[in-house]
């Protein structure tokens, strides 16, 4: 008879909430990165606006990606009754940001000015 299947994690029924975290963290890393060509190239283009509005982005997903690192933590303390929804907003408005940001930078190179 086989013996039933046990955790290795006393007490977790799996790390999907981590996992899930921690892709949440990458998501925001790479809206992070993904605003520096676009800093680069408004700055080339001589549109001051956008470069501004691109770095004042970026500071913004690096600050997203330091509290989900700190949801990460707390969900390895065993806090699972923790809520996606407000990660879930910061990583959708970061990326509908980025997405905005690279049309205006794509308009501005495409209109020239």
């Amino acid at each position: 008879m086989s013996t039933p299947y046990r955790p290795v994690i006393v007490g977790r029924h799996g790390l999907q909430p981590e996992r899930t975290a921690l892709a949440w963290q990458r998501t925001a890393v790479s809206t992070s990165v993904a605003v520096l060509p676009l800093v680069l190239v408004d700055a080339r283009e001589g549109q001051w606006a956008l470069v501004a509005a691109s770095a004042l982005a970026g500071l913004v997903t690096t600050g997203f990606a330091a509290l989900l690192r700190r949801r990460v933590v707390r969900l390895s303390a065993d806090r699972l009754d923790l809520s996606p929804w407000p990660d879930i907003v910061r990583i959708g408005a970061a990326t509908v940001l980025l997405a905005a940001l690279g049309v205006a930078t794509a308009m501005a190179v495409l209109l020239g000015g």
